[in-house]
């Protein structure tokens, strides 16, 4: 879709190898035949490693802007969209064991939170935040962001909706989509 709307380029970020080049091979071959100059890149990543998601941001960033030389109008990524899932089904709740709880809240939770931080983290010092209590973040000395950026997160009826057997993945998806409500 962002390619036929005529997007510069289009990052995939994947977990397996495979995936990924599967991915790119097939986006290069719609582009090709619709003669779309959108370009894929490519980034392999666990998105559950704070610092391996910290790092391609940063390089994904460094290759946006390695053709523009010291302009103070940096290019980068515009939206994220966040879908990885780790989805565990099949058993009561209470019979699921931590570790498939862990696993659950290790990608749907915090990987995905880590990829939110990573595209945000050169806005974050200037997003105003006021606490419970009135205590207002100082963002003063911060400098204002000079683009928009989106986050769409793909969550998941089960964040709603019962579904036997899904409370791992069902409660992981309702914490995140609730972590969003309360960055917006």
């Amino acid at each position: 879709g962002f390619a036929i709307a005529g997007a510069a380029r289009v990052i995939i970020i994947a977990r397996r190898q495979g995936a990924l080049d599967e991915a790119v091979a097939r986006l290069n071959a719609e582009n090709a035949a619709a003669g779309r100059a959108t370009e894929i890149w490519p980034y392999l990543l666990d998105i559950r490693n704070s610092a391996a998601a910290e790092q391609v941001f940063s390089d994904m960033r460094a290759r946006l802007n390695e053709d523009r030389g010291n302009t103070k109008d940096a290019m980068d990524a515009d939206i994220l969209i966040t879908s990885a899932a780790s989805l565990t089904q099949g058993k009561m709740s209470v019979e699921f064991g931590a570790d498939a709880y862990r696993e659950a809240f290790d990608t749907n939770v915090v990987g995905n939170l880590n990829l939110v931080r990573a595209f945000l983290a050169p806005e974050i010092p200037s997003i105003p935040f006021t606490t419970f209590d009135g205590v207002m973040k100082d963002i003063s000395s911060a400098t204002a962001p000079k683009r928009q950026k989106t986050i769409l997160d793909v969550s998941s009826s089960s964040a709603y909706l019962v579904f036997p057997g899904q409370g791992p993945y069902s409660s992981s998806k309702l914490a995140f989509t609730r972590i969003m409500q309360a960055l917006q």
